[in-house]
């Protein structure tokens, strides 16, 4: 059994039961031997799972100094979830390029307006900023992509899925990726 078609599969199910944010996930680096969390929407295909933000911020800066990441999605209502451990590969351009086209022009112009995690000044002045470049007539400067804009994916080497039950009668299988390329499966006591 591939691990990641599973995951895949239980993505897909919390969304097709309207879960509330069902693709986000809680997304972990190690900067300096400290652990920093952040909730991400992501994408989950045969490749791995895919996240995008700001090449300049702390979470690109984190992932420069440590490719090896952990990622959390926890549905309450489905009593499930899914711990997943891998490296971390920069995506293609083109798939950067893709995601950005995808989102809607208000976000576009906060994308490119914005210097994720980076010290502000007044929000006003960021939120006049986006106002701006979407009151512009042809909104050159959000249309396209810009350069800090990358896609991440984690490639899983560990995935530990969660079923909750009555009682702490709970199911864990834990699976690891093998040098052979194949999946150990083991079912761990909750």
């Amino acid at each position: 059994m591939n691990p990641v078609s599973l995951l895949a599969a239980w993505v897909e199910d919390a969304a097709s039961r309207d879960v509330p944010k069902a693709r986000a996930m809680c997304i972990s680096t190690v900067c300096e031997g400290r652990p920093s969390s952040r909730m991400m929407l992501v994408n989950v295909d045969h490749t791995g799972i895919s996240f995008f933000c700001d090449a300049r911020s702390r979470k690109a800066a984190e992932l420069a100094g440590n490719d090896f990441a952990c990622a959390l999605a926890y549905w309450p209502t489905l009593a499930r979830q899914v711990r997943v451990e891998g490296r971390v590969k920069v995506a293609d351009r083109k798939t950067a390029e893709r995601d950005f086209a995808g989102k809607t022009a208000a976000k576009r112009a906060a994308i490119v307006a914005s210097r994720q995690s980076a010290p502000m000044g007044p929000f006003r002045s960021f939120d006049q900023k986006v106002s701006a470049m979407l009151a512009a007539e042809d909104q050159d400067e959000a249309r396209f992509s810009p350069d800090h804009w990358v896609g991440y994916v984690i490639r899983p080497v560990r995935l530990e899925f969660f079923v909750g039950k009555p009682d702490r009668l709970n199911r864990r299988l834990r699976m690891d990726l093998q040098p052979n390329g194949l999946w150990r499966t083991e079912r761990l006591y909750p």
